[in-house]
Parts: C-alpha cells; structure tokens; sequence
C-alpha cells in the first residue's frame, strides 16, 4: 500500500484528469445536444470514480471523486447553456433599472448597518461573559475549612475567614491566571509581585496577611467596625474597595501616589497573583473607593503578623500568556 502521500496524490490527480476530460468532450462536442453532453460525461465520471475505488479500495473515497467530476460537468452544462443565459441577460436589464439599483444598494447598506450593530453587541455580550466567568473562576476558593484562629473586628463582631486545605496545583494556578490576562490592555499594565496561591483571596490578603479566605460580604462590616472613612485622596497604605452593582467585588492596598500620574494599587487577584497596577487598569472596572482608618494597618483582631512578602525591589512584568516561560519568579 502506498503512503498517505503518495496516495493522496493520486486521488488529486484523478480529480484533475476528470475535470480534463469533461472539459475536452464539452470542447469535442460543442455542437451537440445538452442531453448527449450530459450522457457522454458519465464517462468520465464512471472512469475517476472506478480509478480511486481501485487504488483505494474505499467506496467513500470513489464516491466523492465520482461526485466532484459528476459536479465539474454539472457546472459545464449550466453555465454553457442558453437557459441561464437568458436569466442573467434579464437580471443584467432588470438590475440596470435607477429604482430597481438604488433600492438593492439602499438595503444592502441598511442590511450591512444593522448587521455590523448586531454583530457588536453579540461580541459585546460574549465579552462580558468570558470576563464574568473568569472573575468566578478565579473567585472560587479550594477546599477549606474552618481556622483556629479567630477573627474579629475592632468591636469584636466575628468575622468568617477560611483556610485552604487542599491547595490547587501551581499549573492549575497558573492556567487560572492566564486566562484572566489574556486582555493586553489589562496584562500590559501589570507588574507581577507574587505568583499565584491558594493561601488567601484579595480580601484575605488586606485583612489577613495573606494568610485565610474572607468573602466580600464581610468587607463592609471590618470598613465600618474599623473605623475607616471614604476618602477622596488617597494616600500609601489606604485601601482601596471595588464595586460591582453594590457588591464588593476587590479590595487592595494604595502604593504609589505622585502628582500628574495614575494612583498605584497592589492587591492579590482571586487565587492568581499579587499585581502592582494603576487603580483604572485592572479586571475589577473603574467603581472603586479610596478608605482611611486611624488604626495602624488593616488586620483583623486575632490575626497576627502579617504573611504577606514585601513588593520586590526587581518585579516581574507580566508576559504575553502565549509565552508562560517568560515567567521568572
């Protein structure tokens, strides 16, 4: 048996031979009957499809040799013919018609103008779905169970922190992380401080050290037990609280503040990363508050020293998620 190759070779040249001998015997009889052209280019067809099942010995491929000469003929027949002659010769008069032109062009543009609005907002829809299911995703915590350290806030009201018990891989991590930053307007903007964790979520990352788990249902409780207030210029070591309708969707901390320049803000994503980013550039959107507290850093009562490392005096920048070896850690 040959190669697959060489055999596919054959079957291409047997394809060609087909539509050689349809186009010869359409040239040899020209003067002939539509009826009789069509009768003699079984011939053909007969010969290819008998050739392939030969060198093949597969019925499917003969057929669809068979089928691809049967349709070459077909296609012969119907554009030597008068009948379709005649129809595009009165399709040509008709189109030449102001109105009848006009009208055709005015509803291909209405067609191509609400088809390109169309387009858009299904693009627009399956946008915010990926970009919603990834902040599920990567919200999603490992299996965990209940600490023994006990949490609480200034007044101490108990707040509900978790524990990672089985930790996801670091390539389920890291393909968790990819998928979030396949956005270049997002991924660009980034600095990588901290690879990813399971040990804590950005909540749990402010109020904790880095250590446990908190739900944004608690945010505004430590916000308001802890003393801190709105604030409109934000300063190093506020916090900063992201919204999505009304819901507590990201908290960070506020790092950099210069004149003229974006406000930077490193937090922890989810279960990827810590990211040193502008306060505008980030997959938590743009409804975000700035909060200031009295009190001496963010962690809750009963937490301990923090374990969250210090921003890398060499941070890594981001790389394109084609390339995840660019990685250095």
């Amino acid at each position: 048996m040959a190669d697959a190759s060489f055999q596919t070779m054959v079957i291409v040249f047997l394809a060609g031979l087909g539509g050689l001998m349809i186009g010869g015997l359409n040239v040899l009889m020209r003067r002939r009957s539509l009826s009789q052209r069509a009768l003699a280019f079984l011939a053909p067809v007969g010969l290819m499809g008998a050739g392939a099942f030969a060198f093949t010995s597969e019925l499917q491929v003969a057929s669809e040799i068979a089928l691809f000469v049967a349709g070459l003929g077909a296609a012969v027949l119907l554009l030597g013919s008068d009948w379709l002659a005649a129809r595009v010769s009165f399709a040509a008069r008709c189109i030449r018609h102001p109105a009848l032109l006009g009208g055709t062009v005015s509803l291909l543009g209405l067609l191509i103008g609400v088809g390109s609005v169309a387009w858009w907002e299904h693009s627009f829809e399956l946008d915010t779905e990926r970009q919603t299911d990834e902040l599920t995703q990567l919200s999603i915590p490992p299996p965990t169970n209940t600490p023994l350290v006990r949490a609480t806030t200034d007044l101490g009201n108990p707040v509900a922190i978790r524990e990672a018990s089985t930790p996801r891989s670091e390539d389920d991590l890291l393909g968790i992380e990819m998928a979030v930053l396949r956005n270049d307007a997002i991924r660009d903007h980034l600095i990588r401080c901290e690879p990813a964790s399971d040990r804590a979520n950005c909540h749990g990352w402010v109020f904790t050290g880095g250590r446990f788990w908190i739900g944004g249902t608690e945010v505004d409780r430590i916000l308001t037990d802890n003393q801190y207030q709105a604030v409109t210029s934000p300063r190093p070591g506020d916090i900063v609280v992201y919204r999505s309708s009304e819901t507590v969707s990201h908290t960070g901390i506020v790092r950099y503040v210069t004149d003229g320049l974006p406000v930077l803000v490193e937090g922890k994503w989810g279960c990827t990363g810590v990211y040193l980013h502008p306060v505008d550039k980030s997959i938590y959107g743009t409804d975000f508050t700035y909060y200031r507290s009295p009190r001496p850093g963010h962690l809750l009562a009963g937490i301990g020293s923090p374990a969250i490392a210090p921003v890398s005096t060499a941070p890594h920048v981001m790389p394109d998620p084609a390339n995840p070896d660019e990685f250095t850690e």
